[in-house]
């Protein structure tokens, strides 16, 4: 029917827009990276090069210095941040971790993970999707919340994940969000019902808002 056609085309597009993260990610990592390593080494070749007593000299390449290794440090992590190579290395769990701690530094908001000791693995997309759930969660809470603290629950419960992501802002009504956090939160639902799982939100003014999302999951004692 028209729906599953839609949900297919979802799925689709997601899919291609990962693939395409992931290549654009790498490309970031390796060439970009190799190009700003390469010109660090020509930079420090000409710094030693330069007489100490040419100070106008030493300090302008001493802040090209600077600037390549802050160059360097942004590649890293917008390449980290559209593929997580933590994510497929280590797993879910200290993916988010480290999305947390970038986003508690940047934006001054105290972040919380809850979650369980027990090992586990999402199968097929769905890890990729749960760190892009809780990503865009966050992504929302940066621009609209005005959030002091925001918490991120991760939980094996029933042969499913359940993942939440509350925040203690000002809320809303759900029926009168703004286009941009309804497209928002289109996409997380999108992405949970695609992959056969559920979503919930639940916001008031004053009350913070709680985005819950449970997913199918797979104990690795089953894939082994």
């Amino acid at each position: 029917d028209a729906r599953r056609r839609s949900q297919e085309l979802s799925a689709h597009l997601q899919s291609v827009r990962e693939e395409e993260r992931t290549r654009i990610a790498r490309e970031l990592h390796d060439e970009l990276g190799q190009m700003l390593t390469a010109l660090k080494i020509d930079v420090s070749w000409l710094r030693q090069r330069v007489p100490a007593g040419e100070a106008p000299l030493q300090n302008k390449i001493a802040g090209m210095t600077r600037l390549i290794d802050d160059t360097v440090d942004w590649v890293r992590r917008m390449s980290a941040e559209l593929r997580p190579v933590m994510l497929d290395d280590l797993g879910l769990r200290a993916a988010i971790e480290w999305l947390l701690e970038g986003f508690a530094q940047r934006h001054d908001i105290s972040c919380r993970l809850e979650a369980d000791d027990a090992d586990f693995r999402l199968p097929g997309e769905s890890g990729t999707a749960a760190f892009r759930i809780v990503q865009e969660c966050l992504t929302n809470v940066a621009r609209h919340a005005a959030a002091r603290q925001v918490c991120v629950g991760l939980h094996q419960r029933e042969g499913g994940l359940e993942l939440s992501v509350s925040d203690d802002g000002c809320g809303f009504v759900p029926d009168t969000r703004g286009p941009r956090r309804s497209f928002g939160l289109l996409g997380i639902r999108e992405r949970a019902e695609n992959l056969g799982g559920s979503y919930a939100l639940d916001s008031a003014p004053g009350c913070g808002t709680r985005v819950r999302v449970r997913l199918p999951l797979v104990p690795l004692e089953e894939e082994q």
